[in-house]
């Protein structure tokens, strides 16, 4: 999916065809997109109900962290933001250093509410609006 997303950008681009692209990219960009940097980080992700570190699989460790926060993931993304000559827009108008809390509309993904679940008050930005540099 990365890869033909990235084409089709590409491709956009190369032909002066502007993009707005709105939805749910499932990944959390840079580390400001998450609450707990570090946590999301730690995590080993699942696979077919079993650990990554269970099933005996190596893992790159630009794959570690929880799903939608591994470094392969922002790297693809940040491709695609690059040779797609897009803009985050939501990243545009707040800056990294912006603080949110866990209830802001910023987080469009959410831990629940109870606090015995390991995703408590924990957040992560992964809906996107994504305009080409030629509409900003």
């Amino acid at each position: 999916w990365d890869r033909r997303f990235l084409d089709f950008v590409s491709r956009c681009y190369q032909e002066q065809r502007p993009l707005i692209i709105i939805g749910d990219l499932n990944v959390a960009h840079a580390d400001a997109d998450v609450t707990h940097v570090e946590w999301f980080r730690e995590q080993t992700g699942e696979r077919t109900g079993k650990s990554w570190t269970q099933t005996g699989d190596k893992v790159a460790s630009s794959d570690k962290g929880q799903p939608g926060f591994t470094q392969n993931e922002q790297t693809r993304f940040s491709e695609v933001l690059e040779k797609g000559h897009l803009i985050d827009t939501w990243r545009d108008l707040h800056p990294v250093d912006t603080a949110f809390e866990i209830g802001d509309p910023a987080w469009s993904w959410r831990g629940s509410e109870h606090q015995t679940d390991k995703y408590h008050a924990r957040g992560m930005r992964i809906d996107y609006c994504l305009v080409s540099h030629s509409i900003r």
